[in-house]
């Protein structure tokens, strides 16, 4: 597809929806959710083609992988509801189901009151259980979250920095789970499709909460001892693109709020504070707060605006912001699209010197100041896992191999200098990647129930 046809679907991204689904994104509540739906588009085309499809890193009780499907074959159904039409559509719901064996999924938009469904990169597809994010909260210490194979959250946790893995049981009806932020071993906050959730004994229990707009899908959380606890995320709207949100506790995690941002913000998939007072939002736009996230203020990012998936800060004035560049569909030398700042979030460049063929980066951790690590990859698109490196806080990276057998990479945290944890999977067989050096990994398999 050329680019500018690209553009033009895509104009006007990171959870069950009405069907519980995460198939096609065609009605999507934001740019940010119809471009990811891109993707989707180009891994159901592939999946007529490539035996066996991309499989997700499946908790340990619910691996089960799908043979080889064969083509897939797709119906369009449309209804009009008695009510009016759904948010995010300006007329009757149109709904897509593709069938393969073991495989059903159907997408429509999402009605007002719900939170919109959104593809992780890396992460759950439909039919397959995976984990979408870590964090690490020392180097021993990390929790993951995703999806079963029916799109039910999960959690796992390690204590010997991701050599082996326990599974966390949640309550029940918990959706799919986006994001993970731990503040200490015991203490997290994880979030998802319309949900909440903290723990305060390891993920032994949860207490479990809607966010203060209950139809908002958040994809990204922070909570660090003495800074403010915040989630970012995308509601819809009847008609136009999606709209930011951030939420906020005070306590954290145990109660939210609604953080003030400005009127019809575009939506928010990756947030952190560097201090108690700074805090940074990326989607598809730049939010920076000065007051602990309670308002936000849009910056502008030199060479235009694109969607950003994450972001981290190694200090308070150094932030490193990334996002895939969709041109790595049909290009495999695109680069992925890096965003840097080094004055606390008032001026932000993008990074000229990205490695090629990193197109498919989501992922970024910076664990000191001007280091960073780089890794993504999109399922069932041509691009291997990407893993890059910086030492000058984002401005010039330097290309890696990924572990060894590694092709997808969902999540990454490094808790310390050259001390990381990768989620993903090698081929069919979901893996983790640790390392304590920066250069060499070491893989484990994630064993079968």
């Amino acid at each position: 597809m050329a680019e500018d046809e690209m553009k033009k679907d895509a104009v006007g991204s990171d959870g069950p929806g009405a069907s519980k689904s995460r198939g096609n994104r065609w009605a999507r509540a934001s740019r940010r959710l119809l471009e990811r739906g891109l993707v989707v588009v180009a891994i159901i085309v592939l999946a007529t083609v490539i035996v066996g499809g991309t499989i997700g890193i499946e908790v340990s009780r619910v691996l089960a992988s799908p043979g080889s499907p064969p083509a897939a074959t797709t119906t369009t159904t449309t209804t009009t509801p008695a009510s009016g039409p759904p948010a995010g559509s300006g007329g009757p719901t149109s709904s897509t189901t593709t069938t393969a064996p073991s495989i059903t999924t159907t997408t429509s938009a999402p009605t007002q009151g719900q939170a919109p469904t959104v593809l992780t990169p890396g992460g759950a597809l439909p039919g397959h259980g995976a984990f979408n994010a870590v964090d690490c909260s020392s180097t021993d210490d990390c929790l993951t979250v995703g999806a079963d194979s029916t799109g039910a959250g999960v959690a796992a946790v390690t204590t010997d920095g991701g050599s082996s893995w326990q599974n966390r049981t949640l309550p029940a009806k918990v959706p799919e789970l986006n994001a993970v932020s731990c503040q200490s071993q015991t203490d997290c906050v994880v979030v998802g499709q319309g949900a909440i959730l903290a723990t305060t004994d390891d993920g032994s229990s949860w207490k479990q909460m809607t966010p203060p707009t209950p139809d908002t899908t958040l994809l990204g959380v922070t909570c660090r001892m003495g800074h403010p606890c915040l989630a970012a995320g995308t509601s819809p709207q009847k008609t136009g693109p999606g709209v930011g949100q951030v939420e906020i506790s005070s306590d954290q995690g145990q109660s939210w709020k609604a953080a003030t941002l400005p009127t019809s913000s575009a939506g928010l998939e990756g947030v952190t504070c560097p201090t108690a007072k700074l805090c940074v939002a990326v989607g598809d736009a730049v939010m920076v707060s000065t007051n602990g996230g309670s308002s936000w203020q849009p910056k502008t990012v030199g060479g235009g605006m694109t969607t950003l998936r994450s972001v981290s800060c190694s200090s308070a004035l150094d932030c490193v912001a990334v996002g895939p560049n969709y041109q790595g569909i049909y290009n495999p030398t695109a680069q992925a699209v890096t965003v840097v700042t080094q004055d606390g979030g008032q001026t932000w460049t993008r990074a000229t010197t990205m490695p090629p063929a990193s197109a498919a980066a989501s992922q970024v951790s910076c664990p000191a100041t001007a280091q960073c690590v780089l890794a993504g990859s999109s399922p069932g698109v041509s691009h291997p896992a990407v893993l890059a490196t910086t030492t000058t806080g984002g401005s010039s990276w330097t290309a890696h191999t990924p572990p060894n057998g590694v092709t997808v990479t969902a999540g990454l945290s490094c808790p310390a200098e050259n001390d990381c944890v990768i989620i993903g999977h090698a081929g069919k067989q979901p893996i983790t990647a640790t390392t304590n050096n920066g250069s060499t990994w070491s893989v484990q398999e994630v064993p079968p129930s």
